[in-house]
Formats: C-alpha cells, structure tokens, sequence
C-alpha cells in the first residue's frame, strides 16, 4: 500500500490537480497525446537524464540570442531598413 505525502500515514494517495500543480498537467496532456508521440517523448527524456552540456550548447544558446535579440524589435524600435 503507498504512503499518503501530506498524512505521512498508509493509505490512498491524494490525486495531483492537473490545474495546480505543473507536473500532474503536463502528465495529463502527454497522457492524451498518441502512442507514438509519448514514445517518443519518453525517449527523450532518457537522453535527457544522461546528456552532459558542452561548449557547443553555449556557443548555441549565444548565437540564439543573438539571432532573437535581432528579428525581435524593442518596444519602441521597431524594424530598421539599411539605406
């Protein structure tokens, strides 16, 4: 029999409400997509829990950065033409 976490007591666990708590919607949703894509999110997952960042994830995330900081405008920028 499992342990309820709020009584510390044996007995039913409590459900997560999908509209409160983040992981029990994210179950939910993925609980409602088609096999072949919970599949495949549970493989990435597992490359996930054993990936190690490197240098090229940062030089990654900069360029990303860069790329947004120029196709996104400011506020009060907006789009410039050369010329």
């Amino acid at each position: 029999m499992s342990q309820d976490t709020r009584t510390g007591r044996p007995g039913r666990l409590a459900a997560a409400d999908p509209f409160t708590d983040d992981a029990a919607y994210f179950d939910m949703m993925r609980s409602r997509m088609p096999e072949r894509d919970q599949r495949i999110m549970a493989r990435l997952e597992k490359v996930k829990s054993v990936y190690v960042e490197c240098g090229r994830d940062k030089a990654l995330r900069d360029a990303f950065d860069t790329f947004t900081r120029n196709l996104v405008p400011g506020a009060s920028g907006g789009w410039r033409r050369s010329g």
